[in-house]
């Protein structure tokens, strides 16, 4: 593994970030049926926040402040917009993003998806 490659991915990743803190797609989607879709960039958001997250606690990968800051206005998107998610997909995503960087807000998140679960029975 070639961590100069990683590296520099990071840092284009972060460029490629919107100053509200989210991500979105660069170039063209052909499968706009993909789960998360309907949820405003939340799902990519979150995957590259896991990414992030994921890059800063490996010790062998260089990370800097902007980086770092970057970091943080991804996983603050994602509890601003979390509340108003109604993809369980988008929800359980990001609140795994959440527990996975220790958030305070991780269990709104678990919150959310019981009220978004579907009983039948005794069966949710």
């Amino acid at each position: 593994m070639n961590l100069a490659i990683i590296e520099k991915a990071l840092k284009w990743l972060v460029t490629k970030q919107e100053t509200v803190g989210k991500f979105t797609e660069v170039g063209k989607i052909y499968d706009t049926n993909l789960p998360g879709q309907s949820a405003e960039g939340i799902a990519l958001t979150a995957y590259v926040a896991l990414t992030m997250i994921e890059a800063n606690a490996d010790s062998d990968i260089q990370t800097d402040s902007r980086f770092s800051t970057g970091m943080n206005i991804a996983l603050d998107y994602l509890t601003r917009n979390l509340e108003g998610l109604q993809d369980p997909y988008s929800v359980a995503l990001t609140t795994y993003v959440l527990t996975r960087a220790d958030h305070p807000l991780k269990l709104g998140g678990f919150n959310i998806l019981e009220g978004l679960a579907k009983v039948s029975g005794k069966i949710k």
